[in-house]
């Protein structure tokens, strides 16, 4: 099992997948998403838990069969695509989430700034959009 990174949302999956089934994978670290899905691409690896956005074009393009989601929901865009727990393992969920950093001690108005700013973006029918065909939530 390809994973983007030791501690990613990814490799967390892949040790709940293995222990709620009893399996055993080989897990390959690769320093990001790009490696690991190129290796997989290549047949050096045989499957990976991958974000959406990393390989929704690979999706579309054939090149990519998404197997399941960990999400506890289908996911809009892969709404085909079922989900862990409906495949079986009931509670399984592993999801991913941001957020916006920046430097201790920023001042308080920055901080104001920024997050009106974020907001205001985070609201535009175009990106909403966007992030929807991406599958961000």
């Amino acid at each position: 099992m390809a994973r983007a990174g030791i501690g990613t949302v990814g490799h967390h999956a892949g040790e709940m997948l293995a222990k709620r089934t009893g399996l055993q994978f080989l897990h390959i670290p690769y320093k990001g998403a790009a490696p690991a899905i190129t290796d997989l691409l290549g047949g050096q690896t045989d499957w990976m838990f991958a974000t959406p956005q990393a390989v929704i074009g690979m999706l579309s393009a054939g090149k990519l069969r998404a197997l399941a989601v960990s999400s506890s929901k289908r996911i809009g865009v892969l709404a085909k695509v079922p989900t862990i727990a409906e495949l079986g393992l009931k509670g399984f969920e592993a999801t991913d989430w941001k957020v916006l950093v920046g430097p201790a001690g920023k001042p308080i108005e920055a901080v104001r700034l920024i997050n009106e700013a974020a907001t205001k973006a985070l609201l535009k029918p175009d990106l909403i959009q966007k992030f929807a065909e991406m599958a961000v939530r």
